[in-house]
């Protein structure tokens, strides 16, 4: 079994935050065929989609954060199973999930 463990710092100067993301990988090998592999991780967005509807149109602004608004969170999840019968074929499903964490504003 193959475990990639991963740490993202990141920064961003407008509102001063800053955030680390934990993540990790792993890849169950059953034979040279199957494999079962998995991961998680925490990731941040430094914008925001504001939508404005007005009368018979609405417009779509992407905003950066700032003091009033904290940075998007969400929790991603995955698994998966990978079946290569040959060299030439790879058969890969996978399951996903992810849970937006929401922010609040100050």
């Amino acid at each position: 079994m193959e475990m990639t463990p991963g740490l993202r710092a990141s920064h961003f100067h407008s509102g001063n935050y800053t955030n680390w993301s934990p993540r990790v990988a792993g890849l169950l090998q059953l034979d040279d065929h199957i494999a079962f592999k998995g991961g998680w991780g925490m990731y941040h967005q430094y914008v925001n989609l504001i939508t404005v509807e007005g009368g018979s149109y609405s417009t779509d602004m992407w905003l950066p954060v700032d003091e009033t608004l904290e940075p998007g969170k969400a929790e991603h999840r995955a698994l998966g199973i990978m079946w290569t019968p040959s060299d030439r074929w790879a058969v890969d499903l996978e399951f996903y999930h992810k849970k937006m964490h929401s922010t609040r504003q100050n």
